[in-house]
């Protein structure tokens, strides 16, 4: 009885591979890169459903709240430039460094020695005002030097 079923297991795993496929006899040759199979007659599954292409941005499923780790955005960029342009709308005051951080936007005005102290915090206050409306996504910080 026990050799009986042990022929009957052999004969039952030798079952299961009655019907070989070619890649699993012969050495299956790949492409220079290393990367596909070059494989004869046989179906190709679509694999444009399966992997990102990360050329086209519309087809990557990608978490789209990733942070951007690209040296400056064209986002970035922009917002900076609308910064300068608000500044430069005074003939006196000359735009500095403007950076961000976070929420927060720091924003550096060079402004002329020769105005009094009021002038310049109601102009500093116009320029917090201005900024505020033209970037209204981050937290305005403005500084007269």
């Amino acid at each position: 009885m026990k050799r009986l079923l042990l022929l009957f297991f052999a004969v039952f795993l030798a079952a299961c591979t009655m019907n070989p496929t070619d890649s699993q006899y012969h050495a299956q040759s790949e492409d220079r890169h290393g990367k596909n199979l070059m494989t004869a007659n046989e179906a190709r599954p679509s694999y444009d459903r399966i992997y990102n292409h990360f050329a086209d941005p519309e087809k990557t499923n990608q978490n789209p709240n990733f942070i951007s780790l690209t040296d400056g955005s064209a986002n970035d960029r922009a917002l900076v430039q609308k910064a300068v342009q608000v500044v430069e709308q005074y003939k006196n005051y000359r735009a500095g460094s403007v950076w961000m951080n976070g929420n927060d936007m720091w924003v550096t005005v060079h402004a002329p020695r020769d105005r009094s102290y009021q002038q310049r915090q109601k102009d500093q206050t116009r320029l917090y005002e201005l900024l505020t409306k033209a970037i209204p996504t981050y937290d305005i910080h403005v500084r007269l030097d």
